[in-house]
């Protein structure tokens, strides 16, 4: 055995990375020696998964638990972990239902290296199991929230607390991650939001480098707002869905500058002009769901001036060029059985201009680098498309499954694109099919 050559430890490595995946390989690759051991447990804890059924996701959730209990030192190695299946996280430490994702379930603490931790379709318990969940992951540094509800029953109780957290008390460190994606939330998970807010307050700026956020047609995307203004020159990749203000007067959970503007487009556009190192802009406009007239009864039509593209065509006329870094811009509307929302022929015009042209001429006798264009490392314009169709029977409009026809596809292809032509560059711009979901 002694004089049989040893694999150099970077082969080893090579090796049970190409085994990523294949859990039950790599632990019979952990019996081969010392060694290959610790690589194979390594790669074995990086990345872990908790998917499927609730009785499957708490049945693994518990040997893990035992696993970390036994051996705290292999919290460290989890480096990713996945949450995805109609799951609940609760701060309470004294029940012990299989529905439930308790500390005595998951100890998050034991996960000191923890760097991604991504939870989909889930619902929290409160606001406060969340941001329990949250701040023992020192090292985090992307966080991902598909379709996670915040359950909360008492949102006074919850301002009660948020208040509470502005008093003299010294905070406790709390993680700043790089990366957040936010994807149907509603707004109760706008505490974190809060906290990081309260941490900038305090001299920790944020970290954020990028930012993806959605709430459908809720408005949970407006708490997070200020923290977008507040990461000024390090943002620099952002999505946003906007959607038409619901309720007048605002809720108890929305920021409160909000009001001060005309529209919610307006409110975003504006704090996002704060962001001057942005290399790629995707807004979605999210009109409203449809519990209002359908296509063939009168209504009234709000003026193109308070749409999203007019109040975009606002911000990047701005003097100075709000962002001068900008590569990509991706404009995601609705199309509604050929009605454009919030779109025309001039007002496509006037887009291109803010986009193409010089600075404006402060004399008759213009210099060069007025006539340069404002933004000159701009490459690809994406214009996505996403058509909708009248449901008589529930009185909504809706993208699923839409009956059209790949003329009907064709024809709304065409109606964007003549739109949007004066903006179009042959050689930079993309204007894919029509799309669902």
């Amino acid at each position: 055995m002694g004089g049989q050559p040893i694999l150099p430890l970077e082969i080893i490595y090579t090796i049970i990375e190409n085994l990523q995946g294949d859990g039950s390989t790599i632990r019979a690759c952990m019996l081969s020696g010392k060694a290959v051991f610790s690589c194979a447990q390594a790669t074995l804890y990086r990345d872990i998964s908790f998917t499927g059924s609730q009785v499957r996701i708490h049945s693994r959730a518990r040997r893990l638990s035992r696993t970390l209990r036994a051996h705290p030192s292999l919290g460290s190695l989890v480096q990713s972990l996945t949450i995805s299946g109609f799951f609940q996280v609760s701060l309470r430490t004294d029940i012990d239902f299989w529905h439930f994702l308790t500390p005595l379930l998951l100890p998050f603490s034991l996960l000191t290296d923890l760097r991604a931790l991504t939870l989909t379709v889930s619902d929290i318990a409160d606001p406060a199991g969340f941001m329990a969940v949250v701040a023992v992951l020192p090292r985090l540094e992307r966080l991902v929230c598909n379709s996670v509800n915040v359950i909360m029953n008492k949102p006074d109780s919850w301002l009660a607390a948020k208040d509470a957290a502005y008093s003299d008390k010294p905070l406790t460190p709390f993680p700043q991650p790089k990366h957040i994606i936010l994807k149907h939330i509603n707004e109760f998970l706008g505490c974190y939001a809060e906290r990081l807010l309260l941490e900038h307050e305090n001299g920790n700026a944020i970290q954020l480098e990028d930012i993806e956020l959605s709430a459908g047609y809720h408005e949970g995307v407006y708490a997070w707002v200020p923290v977008i203004r507040a990461s000024g020159s390090r943002l620099r990749h952002l999505s946003i869905a906007v959607t038409k203000r619901l309720s007048e007067p605002l809720g108890p959970l929305q920021p409160a500058e909000r009001a001060n503007y005309s529209t919610d487009y307006a409110y975003v556009l504006d704090n996002i002009a704060h962001c001057p190192n942005l290399t790629t802009l995707r807004l979605i406009d999210n009109v409203d769901l449809g519990k209002w007239p359908g296509p063939h009864v009168s209504s009234e039509v709000a003026p193109q001036s308070s749409c999203l593209l007019s109040i975009l065509c606002d911000t990047l006329d701005r003097d100075p060029p709000p962002f001068p870094l900008l590569s990509h811009i991706t404009l995601l509307f609705m199309d509604r059985e050929g009605d454009m929302h919030g779109v025309d022929s001039a007002l496509c015009a006037r887009f291109a201009r803010a986009l193409h042209s010089g600075r404006p001429a402060r004399s008759a006798s213009a210099s060069a680098e007025d006539a340069a264009p404002r933004y000159p490392r701009l490459r690809r314009l994406t214009v996505r498309v996403l058509p909708q169709v009248w449901l008589e029977r529930v009185n909504i409009w809706t993208s699923q499954r839409p009956k059209m026809t790949p003329a009907d596809c064709e024809a709304v292809v065409d109606r964007w694109r003549a739109a949007f032509a004066p903006a179009f560059d042959s050689e930079a711009v993309l204007c894919p099919l029509p799309f669902s979901g």
